[in-house]
């Protein structure tokens, strides 16, 4: 079977550091002024550790790393530990989505949004993907909204030109391009014990 990139997280991860890194960097003045600099793009990083897996499932997550080719080719990734908005666990929405939205519009900071139940409820530190195309972008909601429509303070920011109205918004298993950190890679397995795997990844902004 033909592999297709950028992969699929694979099931079973048990613990997730799933973070912004904002890129910044700050200089405590004698004065008393602390100045802050951006010198990066803000974008999630994070950790992935499976639970105790035998030799079947292990040697199966140390192949799909594998494929990554030491991070030349890239993955989708979700924090596993969110998958839904935290008022529809299980991906139980109102009767008239699927947990999907129109977009209205796409700002620095922002994403219009429509074509939700009235009473589709959306909490701060949830997260919404936008999908176009092959692009997936993922932030996570600075303040709750009720409502049909309505407009999505996010973070990270969104770099001018990624995504337009042509997009999607999506609540279940929001993802962004991620590559993999094989420097980070712990895969050692004691004989007749199930051992974990554990890794970093950085999100790719193009």
């Amino acid at each position: 079977m033909t592999i297709t990139y950028p992969r699929a997280l694979p099931c079973g991860i048990v613990t997730s550091n799933f973070r912004i890194a904002q890129g910044v960097s700050i200089n405590r003045l004698n004065s008393g002024v602390s100045q802050v600099r951006q010198f990066a793009e803000p974008r999630w990083t994070a950790e992935f550790t499976y639970a105790g897996l035998m030799r079947r499932e292990h040697q199966a997550i140390e192949a799909w790393i594998d494929s990554l080719r030491g991070g030349l080719l890239d993955f989708y990734a979700h924090d596993p530990l969110k998958p839904y908005p935290v008022m529809y666990p299980g991906g139980v929405y109102p009767a008239g989505t699927v947990g999907a939205a129109n977009v209205t519009s796409v700002g620095v900071n922002t994403i219009g949004i429509s074509g939700l139940p009235a009473t589709f409820a959306i909490k701060a530190g949830d997260h919404v993907g936008l999908v176009e195309g092959a692009r997936r972008g993922l932030f996570r909601i600075l303040e709750d909204l009720t409502g049909s429509s309505g407009t999505l303070n996010i973070e990270p920011r969104i770099v001018g030109g990624q995504f337009t109205t042509g997009s999607f918004a999506q609540f279940s298993f929001p993802v962004c391009t991620m590559t993999i950190d094989v420097s980070t890679v712990s895969a050692s397995r004691t004989a007749g014990i199930p051992s974990p795997i554990s890794f970093s990844a950085v999100q790719k902004v193009y």
